[in-house]
């Protein structure tokens, strides 16, 4: 049976992929690896969101009852393919650090994911209560990780990103059954703008104190920025029912197109940045203090590479190559 889709979640979805390109480009294309402090404000704010939305993204459209942990092992078929395949033509062709390292080449979410799905399937398996599945959970991936942290084992299982990020998993499968399309989001709207304001300004106060209290703050302040923005999607689908405009249809194909392929995105655009050398141009926004001008041209280009790396999927598919997507 076809899924029902939701255009608020495909457009959210493409916001976030659009967001995880634009935080790549200064690090890939921009000004490199190696240049501290890093000059973008735009990557790190996007940085604190992105992959916390998707994994919100991914709970709230879980029904914990009925999904098949066969198909969501799928997600690992990508996870190699483009992993391995990004590590023999870009990545130096370590096979043995692409496993171990915990960033995975950029492709850890492919790796973590399953991993939140083989957790749900046995808090399911158990019989437990959904909220005290999670909440164990959470206590045993933080031991794990601080029991493991900076060793090889940790960093193979990724235990960084998997505490990190099971909260954010786990209220998306919370909020899937708590009518949150029909939440009063236009009051929800300022309060957790004001949250995610106050987060943001203690977050820059705490600075560059105790390593742990920040990591651990900077995961908390990605909950109300994803929550600002989930009601913030809602609210804007809700305003613009029923109403017509070429700039909504153009903005629901752009959302459609970019928010139903953001796996075939996620896993292509790494091949496309990293030969996409704008060291020069970097170099200039540094020299003349033009660093803002990538509010306005790292979208446009996101946009476009989002687009571009849909078109090559296509491609494959009609080559008989979708497999490779594990779908």
């Amino acid at each position: 049976m076809e899924k029902t889709r939701i255009f608020c979640i495909d457009a959210l979805k493409a916001f976030a992929i659009l967001a995880v390109i634009t935080g790549h480009l200064p690090s890939y294309c921009y000004y490199g690896w190696n240049i501290e402090p890093n000059p973008s404000r735009l990557a790190d704010f996007v940085g604190l969101f992105h992959m916390p939305l998707f994994m919100l993204l991914s709970g709230l459209v879980t029904n914990v009852q009925q999904f098949s942990l066969a198909k969501k092992m799928k997600l690992l078929i990508p996870f190699f393919v483009f992993g391995l395949l990004f590590t023999y033509t870009m990545g130096g062709g370590n096979v043995v650090y692409f496993i171990t390292n915990e960033a995975k080449a950029g492709y850890w979410f492919l790796w973590v994911l399953p991993l939140y799905f083989l957790l749900l399937y046995v808090i399911r398996k158990l019989h437990l209560p959904f909220i005290d599945g999670a909440v164990i959970v959470q206590v045993l991936l933080m031991a794990l990780h601080f029991y493991f942290r900076r060793t090889e084992v940790g960093t193979t299982l990724s235990t960084d990103h998997l505490w990190a990020l099971w909260p954010f998993f786990s209220l998306g499968v919370f909020l899937k059954n708590k009518e949150w399309r029909h939440w009063q989001v236009n009051k929800l709207i300022p309060v957790f703008a004001i949250l995610s304001l106050a987060s943001l300004i203690t977050l820059n106060r705490i600075g560059g104190g105790n390593e742990i209290l920040l990591k651990l703050y900077t995961a908390l302040v990605g909950f109300p920025l994803c929550l600002f923005f989930l009601s913030l999607f809602v609210w804007l689908e809700q305003q613009f029912k029923g109403k017509t405009s070429r700039v909504k249809s153009m903005l629901k194909r752009i959302g459609t197109l970019i928010g139903t392929n953001t796996l075939q995105i996620y896993v292509i655009h790494y091949f496309l940045i990293m030969p996409f050398n704008l060291k020069m141009f970097g170099n200039y926004m540094i020299e003349n203090n033009l660093v803002a001008l990538e509010y306005l041209i790292s979208p446009l280009l996101s946009v476009m590479i989002a687009i571009l790396c849909v078109y090559i999927s296509k491609t494959l598919y009609a080559m008989r190559l979708g497999f490779v997507f594990g779908r």
